[in-house]
């Protein structure tokens, strides 16, 4: 978990075509310190210091959240998407210091290079996924390669219409030839076919939507597929945080997930407040009851005042950065 500067949330707006990014950041260092120091006496005997308070964070988005994954579609509008990763890791992710793709769920991104991207004589593009050793879903059953082929079939082509899943348009098929090995074969070279994040390709548990998905299959009937706790109230992923109470007229809260293989996060608790407005939103990022708010939660009317009100008060920072054509 990246650690958050004092009294710090930040957000972006974005502009959809060439536009600029707005990011607020308002802070609390707290949530990510690490464990306090033994207390000593006069004596010099170390005594066992005080509990560590739970460290929390609040996050505000607008609009609704009506379902989790690839039934929840990808609009950005409002912030919730920009939160996935929160919840949910794909295969890849972005650099922390770099605009560059590196390995998540993936122990590194294929390349060319090193074999792991091939052209085939046919004319498709064969990319090759070595996945990290040790990884669980967040109920604690063992993550493999065969999840990811399940994830083609309910969200690829043949599966449940979705937003999001924009790499399975590509794919002709893939397989896993070992629980540590995910091959996807494109019908032709496709430059982002090694750079799948959650979006991209979203990983989902073969154990918990499997019913599911064979009733559907049977059915052709999508409720058999929508009609499952596992969008809203039943969701379990590969992130760092999980799910522990689902209103999606009202909030979404989380906890550190104590297996996670990159580490334990540093935050205990993220509390996801859903308001109808970017104005009730503004209210309690001024009122300190919001910590974070991502981007396209706030729009250029309400986040530009922001701006001015903490150049002069000092209480946060608002950081504009230009955005890439969409």
């Amino acid at each position: 978990m990246t650690s958050w500067p004092r009294r710090q949330t930040v957000r972006h707006l974005v502009e959809r075509r060439t536009g600029w990014i707005l990011v607020v950041a308002a802070a609390l260092v707290s949530a990510c310190g690490g464990p306090a120091a033994p207390q000593r006496t006069d004596g010099g005997v170390p005594q066992q210091a005080a509990p560590q308070r739970t460290k929390v964070l609040n996050v505000g988005v607008t609009g609704s959240v009506p379902a989790l994954s690839i039934a929840g579609g990808s609009s950005p509008v409002g912030g919730w998407v920009a939160m996935t990763e929160m919840h949910t890791d794909g295969l890849i992710t972005a650099d922390i210091n770099a605009h560059r793709p590196v390995g998540r769920l993936a122990e590194r991104v294929p390349s060319l290079d090193d074999g792991s991207i091939s052209l085939l004589p046919d004319g498709r593009m064969k990319v090759v996924f070595n996945l990290r050793n040790g990884i669980t879903w967040q109920d604690g059953v063992p993550f493999t390669a065969d999840d990811l082929v399940f994830s083609y079939q309910i969200g690829g082509p043949g599966g449940l219409p979705t937003s999001a899943n924009d790499a399975a348009e590509f794919m002709s098929s893939v397989e896993a030839p070992d629980p540590r090995t995910f091959v996807i074969y494109y019908r032709e070279p496709y430059n982002l076919g090694a750079a799948l994040g959650p979006l991209m390709f979203w990983p989902l548990p073969q154990h918990l939507l499997g019913d599911a998905y064979e009733r559907f299959a049977a059915s052709k009937n999508l409720d058999d597929l929508l009609k499952d706790p596992y969008w809203t109230t039943g969701y379990v992923n590969t992130g760092a945080f999980r799910l522990t109470s689902f209103d999606p007229g009202a909030g979404i809260d989380f906890q550190a997930y104590d297996g996670y293989y990159l580490g334990r996060p540093k935050i205990d608790i993220i509390h996801v407040r859903i308001f109808n407005d970017d104005a009730t939103l503004l209210a309690n990022i001024l009122a300190g009851a919001v910590d974070l708010t991502p981007e396209l939660a706030l729009r250029q009317a309400t986040g530009v005042p922001l701006q001015n009100q903490w150049k002069s008060s000092g209480e946060g920072t608002v950081f504009v950065a230009d955005n890439a054509i969409r």
